[in-house]
C-alpha cells in the first residue's frame, strides 16, 4: 500500500478491515475470507498479534479464548463466532481515535441463528492495538461500555 506510513493509527485500522461503511449494514460472515480485507491484513496485522473475543464480565466467549494469533487466528476465530449464525451483520457507528496506539470501532450487530429465525442485537466494538504502523491486538466486545474502558475513555 503505498502512503501507509502516511496514515493515522485510525486511517490505517479503517483501512485494514475494507473500509466498512459507517452506517451501513455490512455482511461480517465472510468479511475476513475476502481477497483485499486479507491482502491488506497481511500487510498491517502482526502474525503474533493475539485475537481476543471478551464478554461483558470480562471472560472470553464460550470457547473461544484461543490462543488465536494474526491473520489465521482471526480468520478461525471469526469462523468459529459467525458458525452457528445464518447471517451476521454489522453496522458501525463510529471510528475513535483512543489516544496513541489505540482505535475504538464501535457499532451495532445483528444476528440470526441458523435454523430458528431468532434474532439478536448486540451493541458491540472492537479495539485495536497499533505499534510502528502495524496492527499488535484486536479485542472484540460485546458490549460498547466495556470497550470503552479497555480503550481508556470510560
Amino acid at each position: 500500500m503505498s502512503g501507509r506510513a502516511d496514515m493515522s493509527d485510525l486511517e490505517l485500522c479503517r483501512w485494514a478491515v475494507g473500509d466498512v461503511p459507517l452506517g451501513t449494514a455490512t455482511d461480517m460472515i465472510g468479511l475476513f475470507e475476502q481477497p483485499a480485507v486479507i491482502e491488506r491484513l497481511e500487510q498491517l496485522l502482526d502474525p503474533d498479534a493475539p485475537i481476543e473475543f471478551e464478554t461483558p464480565d470480562g471472560g472470553f466467549m464460550g470457547a473461544m479464548g484461543g490462543p488465536f494469533r494474526g491473520l489465521g487466528g482471526l480468520q478461525a476465530a471469526w469462523a468459529e463466532w459467525t458458525d452457528p449464525w445464518e447471517a451476521w451483520s454489522f453496522r458501525g457507528t463510529d471510528w475513535i481515535d483512543a489516544g496513541p496506539g489505540q482505535v475504538l470501532f464501535l457499532g451495532d450487530s445483528l444476528g440470526r441463528l441458523a435454523g430458528s429465525g431468532l434474532e439478536v442485537e448486540v451493541h458491540a466494538g472492537a479495539l485495536y492495538t497499533v505499534e510502528s504502523g502495524r496492527i499488535v491486538r484486536i479485542q472484540h466486545f460485546l458490549d460498547q461500555d466495556q470497550a470503552r474502558r479497555a480503550a481508556g475513555l470510560a
